[in-house]
């Protein structure tokens, strides 16, 4: 599978290589790495991220993030970037604990060392609903879904369903040995071939 390295800005035409579409009002920076097929829609904004096969995302923003294959992601969506605030100090505001000058002004000559900007991870085959929010440093299971609102700050187990403010679990979509089952199967890392060999498998109920 072909690397894209996509440096996009919003008036340049709709680009699509190797099976790659970004809409032309979208951004995504130079050191973010896209693998096709996928498509990146209206108003979608991707910083500092890989983001594998057979991903689409529309109209979101997606910062320091690594995103499996075969993900869904819905409008208004947000995953990682939004940084973590220490809580134990007297002010949460950087201006007194970080150098890296968030606020146009810092009021500190070293850095702490508190800024904590962690990666997101995402699995592969994850749903993510319109308008959900995942935190830093949070990680997604293979097969998970998001529901629409929900405000994602703890890990999400394989193939769970969560919602809510924060996200709690609703349920599992399978039993536990039908889980362990289709993550031996892995078959997001199948090629092409081999996932339309075994197409059926993807149009019955497990």
């Amino acid at each position: 599978m072909d690397k894209i390295l996509w440096y996009l800005y919003r008036k340049r035409k709709l680009a699509s290589s190797a099976g790659v579409k970004i809409h032309r009002s979208a951004f995504i920076c130079k050191n973010t790495e896209v693998h096709g097929p996928g498509s990146y829609g209206k108003g979608t904004e991707v910083y500092s991220s890989k983001i594998d096969r057979y991903t689409y995302v529309v109209n979101a923003r997606i910062s320091n993030a690594y995103i499996g294959s075969f993900c869904s992601i819905g409008p208004g969506v947000k995953i990682g970037g939004l940084g973590i605030h220490p809580l134990n100090l007297l002010s949460t505001s950087p201006v007194f604990y970080s150098t890296l000058n968030q606020a146009g002004k810092m009021l500190c000559e070293k850095s702490l060392g508190l800024e904590e900007l962690k990666s997101v991870v995402i699995g592969c085959d994850v749903w993510i609903g319109a308008n959900a929010l995942i935190l830093d440093g949070v990680k997604v299971g293979h097969g998970a879904v998001i529901a629409a609102g929900a405000v994602v700050v703890n890990d999400v187990p394989d193939y769970s369903i969560v919602g809510g403010v924060p996200a709690k679990e609703i349920r599992k979509r399978f039993s536990n040995s039908e889980i362990e089952r289709i993550l031996n199967m892995e078959w997001w890392h199948w090629t092409e071939e081999e996932i339309k060999k075994n197409i059926n498998l993807f149009q019955v109920n497990v």
